[in-house]
């Protein structure tokens, strides 16, 4: 394919080569033959007419066999070069607002950051064309919109899975010319301005499809291939931005948590409670502590405690409230913190944990176990550290009066059947509680 262009013109010049000269040499003979009907005249004179004749014959084939065809030539090479240019600035532009993309994304912090740059990209970069990123929630089975241009106003895509998406499904852009066509997205048809074109990019988020950017023009007038490919790079950049995004704020939970409970480690819940006493609100601190555990290692090996710290877990997870900060120290020892509150409704919560875990293990996966309390607050300590210790104090009292029951730090408790260790008390009592309201 490549040699034929060159043999091709190459044969075309010969053919008007030959002709040119069979031309120049018809209009010689023609003017010899002339010149020979005329009267005799000097050489020099004959000569010049001779040259003029064959000049004015000659200049008409020249032009349009040679002339014109050269000119074309540089016309067309000219075009040429003026459209290579115009791809060059094309691609210097694409290029240019790539960067802005990435650098834009780059900068943000978070995922609400991330979309904001998103957002400022559809409304900047692709103005006249309504446009939205659908993203799936946690569970990656529903769409949610976390971005429209203009805002508030986007195309209103109604798909609601990322399955239910074609290009998600396919894994790739998808350009729809007109929503009245055969193989249109069905999602398109039904639109309140009528028929659209639209353009679909799928958006992956740490290997998986999480959503799609959707972008919806004039019917029949689909964004430009330098518009879709400039879509794309957004596309493949949020993902990008937001796969790191989760993967760091996964690692960061991670670092935060307990790895067998899922509970705030021990210097996370002083992180999160130091958010709470910085600003002076009230708290109350209920530590919390297995009653016997080293007999369930010992006796049922130490997966069974392992089971048995994540049942009580889950226990105390369900039974807190939201704004609870739950922790575990170490062990099997517990704590919870209750913004807003005082030793009173701190002892009321850990009657609660100490009641459903009764319930909760009574013919369960786990030998039978249950859980002592000590309960102080604020006004007890000029620190989290000091309530702590005065709640681990109260905790020792209970653990003495016999287990299986909450005391609060600073009111006097009596052991429990004489002072017989081990003997259960069904629930912290009333006097308990009023004795520490009227302190």
């Amino acid at each position: 394919m490549n040699d034929r262009a060159p043999r091709s013109a190459r044969a075309g010049f010969v053919r008007q080569t030959l002709t040119i000269l069979l031309i120049i040499a018809a209009v010689e003979l023609i003017i010899m033959a002339a010149f020979s009907l005329l009267p005799a005249m000097p050489v020099v004179l004959e000569a010049v007419l001779d040259a003029l004749i064959l000049s004015a014959l000659a200049a008409p084939p020249i032009w349009y066999l040679v002339i014109r065809p050269l000119r074309n030539e540089v016309r067309n090479r000219e075009l040429e070069v003026e459209y290579r240019e115009e791809e060059l600035r094309a691609q210097v532009t694409a290029r240019h607002m790539d960067g802005q993309i990435l650098r834009a994304l780059d900068m943000a912090e978070d995922e609400s950051g991330a979309l904001s740059a998103a957002e400022r990209t559809l409304r900047l970069a692709f103005e006249g064309n309504r446009s939205e990123i659908l993203l799936a929630d946690s569970s990656m089975a529903n769409l949610r919109v976390a971005a429209t241009s203009p805002r508030d106003e986007g195309p209103g895509c109604s798909v609601t899975t990322p399955a239910g998406c074609p290009a998600v499904r396919r894994g790739h852009p998808l350009t729809f010319s007109s929503s009245e066509d055969i193989d249109a997205c069905p999602k398109l048809s039904g639109r309140a301005e009528g028929a659209v074109s639209a353009v679909c990019v799928p958006v992956n988020v740490l290997g998986s499809a999480a959503g799609v950017l959707h972008a919806t023009g004039p019917d029949q007038h689909p964004p430009s291939r330098d518009s879709i490919e400039q879509l794309r790079t957004l596309g493949d950049a949020l993902g990008a931005r937001l796969s790191m995004l989760r993967a760091l704020s996964d690692s960061q939970l991670q670092a935060k948590l307990d790895p067998l409970t899922g509970m705030l480690n021990r210097r996370s819940f002083q992180d999160e409670v130091g958010r709470i006493t910085g600003t002076g609100t009230a708290y109350a601190v209920v530590a919390l502590d297995l009653d016997h555990f080293k007999r369930i290692n010992d006796t049922h090996g130490h997966a069974t405690g392992d089971q048995a710290l994540r049942v009580f877990a889950g226990t105390v997870q369900k039974t807190v409230r939201n704004t609870d900060i739950v922790a575990r120290l170490g062990g099997e020892e517990f704590a919870v913190v209750l913004p807003s509150a005082d030793a009173t409704v701190g002892a009321r919560l850990a009657e609660r944990i100490r009641e459903e875990l009764a319930a909760t293990v009574t013919g369960g996966s786990v030998p039978t176990f249950t859980v002592s309390a000590g309960v102080a607050d604020s006004s007890q300590g000029h620190d989290l550290d000091t309530v702590l210790e005065t709640a681990d104090q109260a905790l020792f009292m209970a653990k003495d009066a016999g287990r299986d029951r909450v005391h609060i730090a600073g009111v006097t408790v009596e052991p429990a059947g004489g002072g017989i260790p081990d003997q259960p008390s069904p629930r912290v009592s009333e006097t308990h509680l009023e004795q520490h309201s009227r302190r």
